[in-house]
């Protein structure tokens, strides 16, 4: 593909204080065979040597702006920041200890602009705990026409998200991602990740390219759900149900809150399934005909 016409993509690396793994997610981007890449660096107010490294890499490298952040303005509204400041018609997200390949950006787009029905499209996610490999993420790929059973496989499917660090339209991703509900970003809530890529798969299909990888730290908050808890000042018994809790967030995200799902005179049907999806995830794991007989019903009223 000819640099000069390739379509300019933006990866946006929100970051505080991993200036060691940061290094090595900036070079996995520069290093990308798709050589028309923004990249967007926001530093959430760093306390390590974060600044240094990132101004001598944007000294060196058009392609890279850092934006420094003068206090700390949360992990959520960092990740918002760098979709903002996006400039390229595609983005994508990658995390400070994480990396892809270098093939990773163009053989994402090759699919993506194949299909202008779908909305992301991930490769393989790898795992690594202490830099020593632990798993691969199973495949997803969302592919029928009917959005509200994408939305219902993505919940009962979903593991650790890595469709969220996929390739998307920026446009698509501002609309779902940048959308506020009572002041706060959608985002910003426990799972609330799942929830913006449950909007990206009722816009439009979720594939996996296979052969291409992000690899994924497993040390980020993301992993510990009592902290996200404490983080958010979530109330006491979402410690104990803090499935539960995510349930009445996807009655309240799909039923009323998010704009993605207006159009829908059903929506908080789709509301109501999707909590029952997530409450159990665990005892219908395997046994998608339990998900096929629930929704059933509700698939001969939907309407899209």
């Amino acid at each position: 593909m000819d640099a000069n016409h390739a379509p300019l993509i933006s990866i946006g690396i929100p970051t505080y204080n991993r200036v060691t793994s940061l290094a090595r997610s900036i070079a996995s981007a520069r290093a990308q065979t798709h050589e028309n890449v923004d990249i967007v660096i926001c530093d959430n107010a760093s306390t390590d040597e974060t600044e240094s490294l990132c101004r001598r890499i944007a000294s060196e490298d058009p392609r890279v702006r850092y934006v420094r952040h003068p206090r700390n303005i949360g992990p959520e509204e960092n990740f918002a920041a760098t979709l903002r400041l996006a400039r390229g018609e595609f983005f994508m997200w990658v995390a400070d200890d994480d990396w892809i390949d270098p093939d990773y950006v163009r053989a994402c787009y090759d699919v993506l602009r194949g299909d202008p029905e779908t909305s992301i499209v991930v490769g393989e996610s790898h795992y690594y705990e202490a830099d020593v490999f632990h798993h691969v993420e199973p495949i997803l790929n969302l592919t029928t026409d009917l959005a509200s059973l994408r939305v219902l496989f993505y919940l009962w499917k979903v593991d650790r998200n890595g469709p969220f660090y996929g390739l998307m339209r920026r446009r698509e991703i501002a609309a779902v991602a940048l959308e506020r509900s009572n002041g706060r970003l959608h985002h910003g809530q426990l799972a609330g990740d799942w929830f913006v890529i449950a909007a990206m798969a009722f816009r439009g299909r979720i594939r996996t390219r296979r052969g291409v990888a992000i690899h994924r730290g497993m040390a980020g908050e993301s992993a510990q759900i009592q902290r996200l808890i404490r983080r958010f000042a979530l109330p006491p018994f979402v410690s104990r149900h803090p499935w539960g809790y995510v349930a009445m967030r996807a009655i309240a995200n799909i039923g009323w809150e998010s704009s993605t799902y207006a159009s829908m005179t059903s929506r908080h049907v789709l509301g109501v399934l999707a909590a029952s999806v997530i409450l159990n995830r665990r005892r219908w794991r395997g046994r998608s005909d339990r998900l096929e007989q629930r929704v059933a019903a509700y698939i001969a009223m939907a309407r899209r």
